[in-house]
């Protein structure tokens, strides 16, 4: 049954303002690219049917979220990335302007790939809420 409503609410998003740049040609079915910069003192909730993968641009921000129902703070810095799996819900909010760059892969692009590679259909993706990472950057 909570599956049902994960994918019923799975296009939940909401943002103070729009992508100030986002794709716009075909790989956007399965790829797609958007720059972020959200007013200080903003919330977002979502809950997609993409993996995502943002990448923390600006200033430092003192970042709250609940994430499944699991409530966290971190500071975070230039550099710093979240990883989301498909229809994780979260909500964020943080205390000045926010500068983000994120990727949204669509589940098959993700499946195609790890097939490619491993031998194996169980392979999952945990949700990572701050890591480091040269290779994403």
């Amino acid at each position: 049954m909570s599956q049902d409503l994960t994918k019923k609410n799975a296009l939940l998003q909401v943002v103070p303002r729009l992508p100030v740049v986002q794709s716009r040609d075909i790989v956007s079915d399965i790829l797609r690219v958007e720059h972020h910069h959200q007013p200080a003192n903003g919330t977002s909730e979502c809950c997609l049917p993409n993996y995502l993968l943002s990448i923390h641009l600006g200033q430092p921000i003192q970042l709250k979220r609940t994430v499944d129902g699991r409530r966290s703070s971190d500071y975070l810095t230039e550099g710093d990335i979240m990883i989301s799996p498909p229809y994780l819900h979260r909500k964020l909010s943080w205390d000045v302007d926010a500068d983000f760059l994120l990727l949204r892969l669509e589940p098959r692009l993700f499946t195609s790939a790890v097939s490619e590679a491993f031998d194996t259909d169980s392979i999952q993706i945990t949700p990572q809420l701050k890591i480091r990472d040269p290779l994403i950057q």
